[in-house]
């Protein structure tokens, strides 16, 4: 993986060369040597420098879609090839890692954050990282895959990030459309699909 997107991405959402160092453990100069790298890799200027602050250029904008993308198709690939290494992916920890990041929008989290308990009891190992978002950050999240799992009640969502399940009236998204890995989670967490109208059962 070309570690400068990762530098790039980290400015670029904190729009600030300061955080993006203390968040990857390198100096202030190092950062700004990768993101000039970048830029005259690309011939581009991705951000704007003026009074001490930073704003994304147009391309800028751009540059961030596509890093976003690759850095979650890196990790989409990680968790794949962790099906391939002889791994026990009959544990979560394995598949999963130390976290599981999950969002629900408002009207979906009352019948998504029960479920979660059971989860955690089963595996406290794993911590589960659970956020309150609209349809549009979940499907914004699931693109970059900043998130692993995304439920919402009654999506409209389509294309790539077409619900992968249903359970009553809460539809499950994945981040790559991994079905595998969202039916695993369910069972981890010992959810399965009701037909129910009216909620999500355990």
């Amino acid at each position: 993986m070309d570690f400068r997107l990762r530098v790039f991405v980290e400015v670029a959402e904190n729009l600030s060369f300061t955080k993006a160092s203390n968040a990857l453990a390198i100096s202030q100069p190092a950062i700004t040597k990768h993101i000039q790298e970048l830029e005259n890799t690309y011939n581009v200027k991705l951000f704007h420098r003026s009074a001490g602050k930073i704003q994304l250029t147009a391309a800028g904008s751009v540059f961030l879609e596509y890093a976003q993308d690759i850095l979650g198709r890196y990790r989409l690939l990680s968790d794949e090839m962790a099906l391939y290494n002889g791994a026990d992916i009959t544990n979560p920890h394995t598949m999963f890692g130390d976290e599981i990041s999950i969002a629900a929008t408002p009207r979906a989290t009352p019948f998504i954050l029960p479920l979660l308990g059971g989860f955690t009891s089963r595996y406290p190992q794993v911590k589960i990282i659970f956020s309150t978002m609209s349809e549009e950050e979940i499907e914004s999240a699931l693109h970059s895959a900043e998130l692993h799992f995304g439920f919402v009640h009654k999506s409209a969502l389509s294309g790539p990030n077409a619900a992968l399940l249903q359970i009553g009236e809460c539809s499950l998204f994945a981040s790559g459309n991994a079905p595998e890995k969202a039916g695993r989670f369910l069972l981890y967490a010992g959810i399965w699909v009701q037909k129910s109208k009216d909620n999500c059962s355990q």
